[in-house]
């Protein structure tokens, strides 16, 4: 692993360590292109993966914030090492502007400091079956699953924050 960020905790801290999306939204709240462009990168997977929203296609790329970039490109290079890329099923990205789908502020997808993977048979408040190596590798790398939350189980997510 060879990141120093640490995970930040909560929102002033999301907005410290991956910038304040809230300065990049135009009049009709949406962000702003500058956004995208200052602030995400492309990073190539390994290896391709089901996109949940439409099955027939296979992502090869995932985008996310340029600082989580190298994190998201480890996690997916020691999947692939591990031989546990059968686990990931299908992958519904990281970037996605939007509300939390639990209700309140953003998500922290709106950052492309998250990923939801194995949707369809991890629906929100449900046990979910993600695998535990699975859930094992992204902890080993800082991401806080949301099969472990207690007020709004999310198991198909990962975000590489905590108490957001």
């Amino acid at each position: 692993m060879a990141s120093q960020l640490t995970p930040p905790n909560g929102q002033e801290e999301i907005i410290e360590v991956f910038g304040n999306i809230y300065d990049y939204l135009d009049e009709d709240g949406n962000p702003t292109s500058q956004w995208e462009y200052e602030v995400l990168q492309v990073i190539k997977l390994p290896f391709s993966i089901t996109y949940s929203s439409n099955p027939a296609q296979r992502l090869t790329r995932l985008r996310c914030h340029n600082k989580l970039a190298p994190i998201f490109a480890e996690v997916f290079a020691a999947i692939q090492e591990r031989q546990l890329m059968e686990q990931v099923r299908d992958c519904d990205g990281s970037y996605c502007f939007r509300r939390k789908s639990s209700g309140g502020g953003l998500s922290v997808h709106s950052w492309g400091i998250a990923i939801d993977l194995n949707v369809p048979t991890n629906q929100p408040q449900t046990p979910g079956d993600m695998a535990p190596e699975l859930i094992a590798l992204f902890g080993e790398y800082g991401f806080e699953w949301g099969g472990d939350w207690s007020s709004y189980r999310d198991p198909m997510h990962f975000q590489y924050c905590t108490g957001y």
